[in-house]
């Protein structure tokens, strides 16, 4: 990812412990909500979900940032946050308008819009995270880590 971010010209780049793909987002709270919080643990405590390759092969730019992206969205990862985002959505929890769109942020600027096929960056996601992102700050902190796990063991077969 680095070889790709140091390519572009961003204004910003986001540091690399803060790379992530947002399977959900709730609405922007001006104080710590706890309530809201706990009722987001609950969610993750009800997911199950499998470990997922992830493999991020589109570069595109919009007129404010550039992210990574899949060409195709993969079928256990769309499942899996469909499953988050129908649980935040039954608790009141999930933002008004957000749709999941698979990426990752690599940076910000201003710019034309493109869009072009990149060497895939591949890796198996084996567990997800909630984070508090305090608002206005570049503040993150994790809450919760849940592990993804095989429903089956697989055999290789030789």
């Amino acid at each position: 990812m680095e070889l790709i971010r140091n390519g572009l010209s961003l204004a910003t780049k986001v540091d690399p412990e803060r790379l992530h793909m947002t399977l959900g987002i709730s609405e922007d709270f001006v104080e710590f909500p706890s309530s809201a919080a706990n009722a987001m643990l609950a969610v993750g405590d009800a997911v199950a979900g499998e470990p997922q390759k992830i493999a991020l092969d589109c570069l595109a730019g919009s007129d404010a940032s550039v992210a990574l992206r899949p060409a195709r969205s993969p079928r256990g990862l769309r499942l899996m946050q469909k499953g988050i985002g129908d649980r935040l959505f039954r608790r009141g929890l999930a933002r008004s308008g957000w749709q999941f769109n698979p990426h990752v942020t690599l940076g910000y600027r201003q710019g034309l819009p493109f869009r072009t096929r990149v060497e895939p960056i591949e890796w198996k996601a084996c567990d997800f995270v909630l984070v508090h992102s305090v608002v206005g700050k570049t503040i993150h902190r994790e809450l919760a880590r849940w592990p993804l796990v095989p429903r089956q063991y697989s055999l290789p077969f030789v």
